[in-house]
């Protein structure tokens, strides 16, 4: 039962180290660059109910700076860099 709950914790391990971040990254990906801008908005405005004052920044950060903080962390997190 011992080794259950070592592989268990190893495949959690690996799990949160790579398959996390890889989906991460696709996924805003995805949200910044597939997308249509109105779509987003839509989506988080709650159908324009709310405002969205810094929806520009939010795509900014989206579609350049998450990507590649994500890629960062998951290089780290395999051991390529730091």
């Amino acid at each position: 039962n011992l080794d259950s709950n070592n592989s268990s914790f190893i495949s959690a391990l690996i799990a949160s180290a790579s398959v996390l971040p890889v989906g991460g990254f696709f996924i805003v990906l995805f949200i910044g660059w597939v997308m249509k801008p109105a779509e987003i908005k839509d989506e988080l405005s709650n159908g324009g109910a709310l405002t969205l004052r810094m929806f520009n920044v939010f795509l900014i950060i989206v579609r350049f700076i998450a990507p590649v903080a994500i890629a960062l962390v998951f290089l780290y997190s395999i051991g390529l860099i730091g």
